[in-house]
Formats: C-alpha cells, structure tokens, sequence
C-alpha cells in the first residue's frame, strides 16, 4: 500500500508541478502579448517620424530648388546687366569712331 501512496504521491506532485508551469506558461503569453502591443505601439510611432521625416527632406529639397533658381535668376541678372553695359560700350565706341571718321573727313575736305 505504501507503494501505491508513493505513486499517488508522485502523481500529485507531478499534476502540481504540471499546473505551475502552465501558470508560468500563461503568464509568458501574456507578457508576450504584451511586449507585442508594444512593438507595435513603437513600430507605428516609428513610421509616423519616419513620415515627418520624409516631409522635412521634401520641404527642405524645395527650399534648396527655390534658392538656387533664385541664385540663378541673379546670376542671369547680373550677366544680362553686363551684357547692357558691354553693349552701351560698344555703341558708345562707335559713336566715337564714327565722329572720329566725321572730323578727319571735314578736316580732310577742308
């Protein structure tokens, strides 16, 4: 009869250790689940800076174009300024020229 006591013993301590780790168990899924959510919590928060971020760089992008189409609208200023300037010289040189051309001729005639 011992035996059998022995048996029972054993079973019972074997149910109890049976439970316990399926508490254990449970408490693992939950603490997973848990850490899940989480993940998820973090992986939304990151995609949402992500999103900021790509609209930072866009906006960012832009105001580089802007500013180098304006820095090239000076540039096509300043050049387009020179240009007048070089004109009105040449003009005036030959303005000079030709009342130059104009003396000698009188000069020449007289």
């Amino acid at each position: 009869a011992s035996r059998g006591n022995a048996y029972v013993d054993m079973i019972e301590w074997a149910e109890r250790q049976l439970e316990a780790k399926e508490g254990e168990l449970q408490q693992l899924r939950h603490e997973l689940r848990d850490a899940q959510a989480e993940a998820e919590g973090l992986r939304i928060c990151l995609d949402e800076e992500m999103e900021e971020a790509d609209h930072i760089a866009t906006a960012a992008a832009a105001e580089a174009a802007t500013a180098a189409a304006q820095a090239a609208e000076a540039d096509f200023a300043t050049e387009r300024a020179q240009a007048k300037a070089g004109l009105a010289d040449a003009q005036r040189r030959a303005q000079a020229a030709e009342a130059e051309l104009a003396a000698e001729a009188a000069h020449v005639g007289a």
